[in-house]
């Protein structure tokens, strides 16, 4: 059993004086140590507890003791990191602080673009929905969020505390690591923000007063089996969840219910499902085995492409994929809904699942980023881009304005040198995903709509509609196919161009400018190229040169220039050399005064290359090391010496040194 556990228990179970004052000695001092610890960090300005600890609305052993810090500057992932460590320290004595990763850290100097991008962080920064308490610092939130106004911007704040909660319960309602009291405590929270959602929806003045209040006025809203199941959660809230009075099923049936009458308050209307989809109807035969398993036997499924608007130029990871949407004619049970995730995860990237229940849409899976309400609710307004539809007036200019904070974050990464450190196939789905988005943004302001699906898709509209080479295009397209589908490494080469191509066409659209100005990148090869030298120093070693020189040959991609530097030899090397440029150009340079430094000093003088290798004479190259060092230096410009693995030559020696450079290759490093 974990401390966690041993705390939880021990803490639910002690729930009277005097054990509770000990607790909140325990609950002041882990804050007080948390304040201490991480208001030393570098840049820290303010720390604000936050949630149900802010509201002196905690259960001990239950409730986690939640923070948001503000940094100074820009976002600096190292500042994160140190403040995450403080606080993994912390939690080996004070469990209660809950896991690092969930700690909002938030930098001060890109914190109004983010909240005015992200509504999910919007949110949580309303003070009508949630609390904040300053302990330590500049108080920063009366400057940093402006006040909002109560009309629609509510309810996008209301809209998107439902798909926190539907995450967090679908997530953990059923959680192996969660106790069960945490469980039961879990689904009492979500039901009582659901009903918190519900409640503002009709009173626009109305404040978050606690969860208890919240579910005490749902008791006297319903009646029937909505009361009875509000009052066992009320009756377990007093018993701090020991003991569960309440099915966890008839807990969920009710989270589902005040979820989907919220959206009805808030005034969403249902999700066009089978109306926009009926197209896309497919067999059951047709399915996965995994998903066929999952789903219940009265369920219809349709599968479409995915014309998905990422919430920023990195959430890419969807581009392309075909999107299932599965209509069910009642509610998943909470079993039920668990089965399908389980089943949903492994595949989440692959086949990304859609559900459409009681007239909203919410995704399978639930880590992936959104979670669809309805079209008129939705930030992707999958329905409507899934159908290949052009979203009506409203709709239309919402998108634009993301699209235009889309670009604005897209120019600031290609900007960014750090561009060339993503990893390759994550960068080709980039390349795609932002081009077709490019498309989107350039057709709504021209009053039209297009929007491809997938990269062969936008390859298509790149012949129709660019002045960019034929060949340049097939060569995008061949790489999609290889890396994404044959997963075949990328090549390197094609890097600096598609960063050309991104920026200029970008460009082009921020200056309103006509895409027949993209023929400029014509004028860049396709595959950018460096000019390799190689150097090998010898000495009296004529026969491992030869055999050094061989592999050199042999490379994938071959040297542009290779110099021999014979540092004073009376062997055949001369001879060697001779031999050996028959088959390849080689040049033999004589260094007389004897010394390694010397001699590379001579080669370096003596070659004409962009990058500039040395190889010792009783080395063997592997086929790909000289492509391997090009691709470093293209993949970055920063870069300015890479290195790699030697290994110890097998040539069937059995002399003790050769033996002992055999032994030690074995031992882990």
């Amino acid at each position: 059993m974990k401390a966690r556990d041993i705390w939880v228990g021990l803490a639910i179970r002690l729930a009277f004086p005097p054990f509770t004052w000990l607790f909140r000695a325990f609950y002041a001092l882990a804050i007080r140590c948390s304040v201490r610890s991480v208001r030393a960090a570098p840049g820290v300005a303010a720390i604000y507890l936050t949630g149900s600890m802010a509201r002196h609305e905690s259960i001990p052993g239950l409730s986690d003791i939640d923070f948001k810090i503000f940094v100074r500057g820009p976002r600096n992932r190292a500042a994160s990191d140190e403040i995450r460590r403080r606080f993994a320290r912390l939690r080996r004595c004070f469990p209660v602080l809950g896991p690092p990763d969930e700690k909002g850290i938030h930098f001060i100097e890109g914190f109004a673009a983010d909240l005015d991008r992200y509504p999910l962080l919007r949110h949580l920064f309303d003070p009508r929905v949630y609390c904040h308490r300053l302990l330590w610092g500049e108080s920063l939130l009366e400057r940093l969020v402006p006040p909002r106004p109560e009309g629609n911007d509510l309810r996008q704040t209301l809209l998107w505390k439902l798909k926190d909660w539907i995450e967090k319960a679908s997530l953990l309602a059923e959680h192996p690591l969660l106790a069960p009291p945490q469980r039961r405590y879990l689904l009492y929270k979500s039901v009582a923000d659901a009903g918190l959602v519900l409640l503002m929806a009709d009173d626009n003045q109305r404040r978050n007063q606690g969860r208890t209040t919240v579910l005490q006025e749902l008791a006297t809203r319903y009646d029937g089996g909505v009361r009875e199941t509000v009052a066992k959660l009320l009756a377990e809230r007093a018993i701090a969840f020991r003991s569960a009075l309440a099915e966890t099923g008839e807990v969920w049936q009710l989270f589902l219910r005040l979820v989907g009458e919220a959206l009805a308050a808030l005034g969403f209307a249902p999700a066009r499902g089978s109306a926009s989809f009926s197209a896309g109807r497919i067999a059951a035969a047709d399915l996965p085995a995994w998903l066929r398993e999952a789903l219940p036997s009265d369920a219809a499924v349709a599968e479409f492409p995915w014309r998905r608007v990422p919430l920023s130029p990195l959430d890419c990871a969807f581009f392309g994929r075909r999107l299932v949407l599965v209509t069910l004619p009642q509610s998943l049970s909470l079993a039920g809904q668990l089965r399908l995730r389980a089943a949903a995860r492994p595949h989440a990237e692959e086949t990304p699942v859609m559900i459409q229940e009681s007239g909203w849409l919410r995704s399978a899976w639930c880590e992936l980023l959104d979670h669809w309400l309805s079209p008129e609710g939705s930030d992707d307004m999958t329905a409507l881009l899934a159908a290949g539809e052009m979203p009506p007036g409203p709709l239309a200019q919402r998108l634009q304005a993301r699209l235009a904070a889309w670009q604005d974050q897209l120019d600031e990464i290609l900007a960014s040198q750090d561009l060339a450190r993503m990893d390759r196939p994550r960068y080709l789905r980039f390349l795609f995903a932002a081009m077709a988005c490019l498309v989107l943004r350039r057709s709504l302001d021209d009053g039209s709509f297009a929007f491809p699906s997938d990269a062969y898709g936008v390859a298509d509209m790149l012949r129709r509609e660019t002045p960019l080479a034929p060949g340049f295009i097939d060569l995008l397209e061949d790489e999609w196919h290889r890396v994404q589908e044959e997963r075949l490494p990328f090549q390197e080469a094609l890097f600096h161009k598609t960063r050309v191509l991104l920026q200029t066409w970008a460009g082009l659209i921020r200056r309103d400018e006509p895409l027949d100005r993209l023929a400029a990148v014509n004028g860049i090869p396709d595959l950018a190229r460096l000019s390799l030298s190689v150097v090998v120093v010898t000495r009296n070693r004529c026969h491992q040169l030869a055999r050094c020189l061989d592999s050199l040959a042999r490379q994938k991609r071959h040297p542009d220039e290779l110099l021999v530097v014979d540092n004073g030899s009376s062997d055949d090397t001369a001879g060697t050399v001779a031999r050996f440029s028959a088959r390849f150009p080689v040049r033999l340079v004589a260094e007389p005064i004897v010394g390694v430094a010397v001699a590379r000093n001579r080669g370096l003088s003596e070659t004409r290359g962009d990058v500039i290798a040395f190889i010792d004479d009783d080395a063997v190259a592997e086929p790909g090391w000289l492509a391997a060092i090009e691709e470093a230096f293209l993949r970055d410009e920063r870069v300015g010496i890479v290195g790699g693995s030697i290994l110890n030559l097998d040539t069937g020696a059995t002399d003790p040194v050769s033996r002992f450079f055999e032994l030690a290759e074995r031992i882990p490093a």
